[in-house]
């Protein structure tokens, strides 16, 4: 039997390649996609055997395998899978989506989720933007989008924003915009540029993820940063 690490990535391999100009989407390409996530649920061992020291820390929430389809570098399929709940996340943007906004948002102050490894600049950034807010401090960026959403039972932490202020791979976020995208919300840097999902991996624009509030109003308090400079 193929492990996940074999499997999933041929099904997925399948799929762009099934995916010719003009881009368009057949039923069998979305077949194969859904093969490669079968895969990741069928053939992943067992939790316990996989993230031991994730355990010991009680990270294992934080745990997400995501899969992001992009167009002219725009995404237009986000998958997000927590693999230790069996919740999947998915949206084809313009399409569908299994996930929706939360019906309030705070905003005055907002309650900020930021990366627990890189916690100590951000905070300051935060208090300097949003004055003396609460911070939720978690680990994958996968998580930190869903932080903002509808979940179907209370099994995650819960934030207004998401903000980034280094550099961050673009593979680790595409997924979470094209959820967002679909629902009309919002990850662009900290300057509020759109972040274009070819050429380069990395984002070095920082971010600000937000949904269901006034995106441009949240960049307007963002103190200057300058990710390339920290």
């Amino acid at each position: 039997m193929l492990d996940t690490m074999t499997l999933s990535p041929l099904f997925f391999a399948l799929f762009i390649f099934h995916m010719r100009p003009p881009y368009l989407i057949s039923v069998s390409s979305l077949f194969i996609l859904w093969l490669s996530f079968l895969s990741l649920h069928i053939f992943l061992p067992h939790p316990a055997y996989l993230v031991i020291s994730l355990s010991i820390e009680n990270l294992v929430k934080y745990v997400t395998t995501m899969v992001c389809v992009a167009v002219d570098g725009k995404p237009v399929i986000g998958v997000i899978h927590q693999p230790f709940t069996g919740f999947t996340a998915w949206a084809f943007v313009g399409v569908g989506s299994n996930m929706r906004p939360r019906s309030s948002y705070s905003v005055s102050p907002p309650k900020v989720i930021v990366s627990r490894s890189h916690s100590g600049k951000v905070k300051s950034f935060v208090h300097d933007a949003f004055g003396n807010t609460t911070i939720v401090e978690a680990g994958g960026a996968g998580y930190k989008v869903l932080s903002l959403l509808e979940m179907p039972a209370d099994t995650i932490d819960q934030a207004d924003v998401y903000i980034h202020i280094t550099f961050i791979k673009k593979w680790d976020i595409c997924a979470g915009a094209a959820l967002l995208n679909h629902m009309g919300g919002h990850m662009t840097t900290l300057k509020g540029e759109d972040i274009d999902y070819s050429g380069t991996p990395v984002n070095k624009g920082g971010l600000v993820v937000s949904v269901g509030v006034d995106h441009k109003a949240m960049l307007e308090r963002l103190p200057n940063w300058d990710p390339e400079k920290h």
